[in-house]
């Protein structure tokens, strides 16, 4: 027996101090599983966290697209708007530019040139009727017309009726100039 005393005592101690040394392990092993887990919480938090965050992105960017194409269809609708305005405003600036003295060249027949006994200048005129002050004479003209041969016509006309002083006057962007300089430009 005391052999077997003797056999048994170092393989105890060796069970003990292997027992012992496993509980550590054991323990070392457990604190290692916490940590894990702790860290593996946490990383599940942060993948929740980017998932909201990948979650709100998609819901920014399919806000952005929707007014991205409210924007581009805003901005369709003005570039047809902005093009129907300056096909209405070359349209306007060409009648106005047909209709207006100050814009081409214009012909008139003059019948008189008065220094005395001037009209009153309060009264209104049309385009058949003009009355210029020009240095220190009242001149009246008749007609407004765009061709040389239609002013030419009235004026014939006008010294057939007995005004014979008629004579046709031309204009260019509303300042008189010599005839003979602007039916070369028309010609």
């Amino acid at each position: 027996m005391r052999q077997l005393i003797l056999v048994c005592m170092p393989l105890l101690l060796f069970s003990c101090k292997a027992t012992k040394d496993a509980q550590n392990q054991a323990l070392v092993n457990q604190q290692k599983v916490e940590q894990v887990e702790t860290e593996l919480t946490g990383m599940k938090s942060q993948v929740e966290t980017m998932y909201q965050k990948n979650q709100n992105l998609q819901d920014n960017k399919i806000q952005l697209e929707k007014m991205n194409q409210q924007l581009m269809s805003e901005n369709e609708a003005m570039q047809q708007k902005l093009l129907a305005n300056q096909e209405q405003l070359s349209q306007v600036t060409t009648e106005m530019k047909a209709s207006s003295d100050d814009y081409g060249i214009w012909f008139r027949v003059q019948i008189g040139a008065f220094g005395t006994n001037k009209i009153n200048a309060d009264i209104e005129t049309t385009d058949e009727l003009s009355i210029e002050d020009q240095e220190s004479l009242q001149k009246i003209s008749l007609g407004r017309f765009r061709d040389y041969e239609d002013a030419k016509a009235l004026q014939k006309h006008l010294m057939e009726i007995g005004i014979i002083d008629a004579w046709v006057v031309s204009y260019k962007d509303g300042q008189r100039v010599a005839v003979d300089s602007v039916i070369e430009t028309t010609n």
